[in-house]
């Protein structure tokens, strides 16, 4: 037989979506949210958080981000974010924590 098909995400995927969509425009406070930052038996379990360049990192993304958003408001085209040189090696980071 045949799966049923569900009739779209539980609640608990929507509080899941929500939660995760209030970091749209933050993503170090993602970094703190979905990561287990001190978590006794975790790769995570001696770490606080991320370090501190990378918490400058997430906060320029961020700037820039909130910049985009404000150009829209507006009617200006977004600056593509590859645009920072090195950005993107440097957003690998959190694939080398996970495996």
């Amino acid at each position: 037989m045949g799966k049923i098909l569900s009739k779209g995400p539980s609640s608990k995927e929507q509080e899941l979506l929500s939660s995760i969509l209030d970091f749209k425009y933050d993503p170090a406070g993602y970094i703190l949210y979905a990561f287990p930052w001190g978590a006794k038996n975790t790769p995570l379990a001696n770490f606080a958080g991320p370090r501190q360049w990378q918490l400058d990192v997430f906060e320029s993304i961020r700037k820039h981000l909130l910049v985009d958003l404000e150009k829209s408001k507006i009617g200006l085209p977004s600056t593509p974010i590859y645009l920072d040189v090195g950005l993107v090696s440097r957003l690998c980071w959190p694939c080398l924590i996970c495996g």
